[in-house]
């Protein structure tokens, strides 16, 4: 399952504040959570048309296994998660 833990797209590359449900889910689910980095992303929509004369990255980070999702709280693994994302986000943009 993908789920995007803002909760929408945003119409910059920045990202956004985590929501807690996708971490909720994976914990319950006992399963592992696969952080997934993109940039290029702003610049892809132009209203309803597509730029497809655009840099778009994507970067698969270490999955946090499934034991360590459900030993952390959910608050925590969110902003865990985010943090990790973040410094991924913006070492891909340098």
């Amino acid at each position: 399952m993908v789920v995007f833990p803002e909760g929408s797209r945003s119409k910059t590359d920045a990202l956004g504040k985590f929501r807690e449900g996708a971490f909720m889910m994976a914990k319950e689910a006992g399963v592992a959570v696969l952080p997934v980095v993109t940039t290029g992303t702003g610049s892809v929509f132009n209203g309803w048309r597509l730029n497809f004369r655009n840099v778009y990255r994507v970067r698969i980070l270490p999955p946090v296994g499934a034991d360590e999702v459900a030993r952390t709280d959910v608050k925590e693994l969110t902003e865990r998660v985010r943090e990790v994302m973040e410094r991924e986000k913006l070492s891909i943009n340098q």
